[in-house]
């Protein structure tokens, strides 16, 4: 027979357990109940299907009645028909975006970032040297290239 120790073997045979004379207090997990949760039932009521359906014999079952196909007087399929011919304000360009509200709003804080200020020449130079300016990153990095020996292959 093979070399096998179970956990609760192996706490048996404690040294804590061997020399104190107690024995151990075994401990067994125990299960809890199973707790199920409730079933729904998510079928429509029968009364209601059979209303809002209609049953197809070479199907033998029911299809919903399409709201699309639905029987209307003719003033008010002229209605309908007028209201989705009427252009919208996306189409017309009469009213505004939010992206044009926005590039309104930078156009009245911040100007020249937009391009529509023009720079002095001593404003633009300021711009080019902090563009220029080396990164905190970049300056870290190159004290830790002038710190590591050349490696040679």
């Amino acid at each position: 027979m093979a070399f096998s120790l179970t956990f609760h073997n192996i706490l048996d045979k404690n040294i804590r357990n061997i020399y104190s004379g107690n024995q151990a207090q075994t401990t067994y997990r125990q299960s809890t109940e199973f707790h199920r949760p409730p079933v729904y039932d998510d079928r429509p009521d029968k009364k209601l299907l059979v209303q809002s359906s209609d049953y197809i014999q070479e199907y033998r079952c029911f299809i919903p009645k399409a709201q699309a196909f639905r029987s209307l007087p003719l003033p008010e399929v002229d209605e309908i028909v007028t209201r989705l011919r009427k252009p919208t304000l996306a189409s017309t360009g009469e009213g505004k975006s939010s992206e044009d509200q926005v590039i309104e709003e930078k156009a009245l804080t911040t100007p020249r970032y937009l391009g529509l200020k023009t720079v002095s020449k001593a404003e633009e130079d300021l711009i080019v040297q902090n563009l220029n300016r080396p990164t905190q990153m970049s300056t870290i990095r190159e004290r830790s290239k002038s710190k590591m020996p050349e490696v040679y292959n």
